[in-house]
């Protein structure tokens, strides 16, 4: 979408209306946060844990959450942009960014924010015959709480983007600066092997998601037991079952990596359950 409504600042605008500079901190130093939410059936799904992640991240950064901005306030936003739109369905974006001043050191903290829709495309990881794995060489991924937001910092992202569709994956696996297991490209990795759950910690370095964080409430309501720990590519190699979490996508599971290739008993039963 080229020409669409936004709402920037709590206000409803173009988003050809939205102006920043070149001091924009979001685009200097990358000082920015952001979620992406599904809009369904006239809801944000699971507002209450991204509202919840975008503040913890906010109050990490130090950053003042700005007036406007309450659980409520992000379902009646989403409302008017899938109005205007005309969406039933569609891929939310609320990025919130440290407002210009200073140079590494700000002068402030007061963000600005904005939020957008558009429609969904699948494509990055809806395959019904599940996905195949490969896995990203170089960039590792810091062992650090910083790794565990969703800052606009995505550049190992679009790299293993660009390694997997060189060499015909549909995601990457990305590796932590220990050689373990942290993420995949956009989303948080499962294994289960002989009826356990594993994930890994987020002390490895993997975005705190939306949806992980469902499927191990799931686990604990279903008795399940369920693991957050280190995970190797040989642990991936080794499962019964893989499967990625994700907000927009919800589930996906994992047909392949290298020679190995999965069932996918538990990972249905969780999408069955969850979704």
């Amino acid at each position: 979408m080229t020409n669409h409504l936004v709402i920037f600042d709590g206000q409803m605008v173009n988003n050809g209306e939205v102006r920043i500079t070149t001091a924009n901190r979001a685009f200097r130093y990358a000082d920015a946060l952001f979620e992406t939410m599904l809009w369904n059936n006239g809801h944000i799904r699971f507002l209450q844990d991204h509202h919840g992640r975008m503040t913890r991240g906010m109050s990490f950064l130090g950053m003042e959450k700005p007036s406007g901005f309450e659980l409520e306030d992000r379902g009646r936003y989403a409302a008017l942009l899938a109005e205007g739109a005309g969406f039933g369905k569609g891929r939310i974006r609320l990025q919130v960014f440290r407002k210009d001043g200073g140079l590494y050191w700000p002068t402030h903290k007061e963000v600005s924010w904005v939020m957008e829709m558009d429609s969904l495309d699948m494509k990055a990881g809806g395959k019904s015959a599940g996905v195949h794995l490969g896995i990203y060489p170089d960039h590792r991924i810091p062992v650090s709480k910083l790794s565990n937001l969703k800052s606009t910092q995505r550049l190992p992202q679009v790299l293993a983007s660009i390694y997997a569709d060189e060499h015909n994956f549909d995601d990457c696996l990305l590796l932590n600066e220990n050689g373990c297991v942290a993420e995949t490209i956009a989303s948080n990795i499962f294994i289960v092997k002989k009826g356990m759950i594993i994930t890994p910690a987020l002390t490895e370095g993997c975005v705190a998601g939306v949806m992980r964080k469902q499927v191990i409430r799931w686990a604990k309501s279903n008795g399940v037991q369920l693991r957050k720990t280190m995970l190797s590519p040989e642990h991936v190699a080794a499962a019964d079952e893989v499967f990625l979490t994700n907000a927009i996508r919800g589930i996906v599971s994992c047909k392949s990596f290298g020679s190995a290739s999965y069932s996918r008993e538990m990972t249905n039963k969780i999408a069955r359950d969850l979704l």
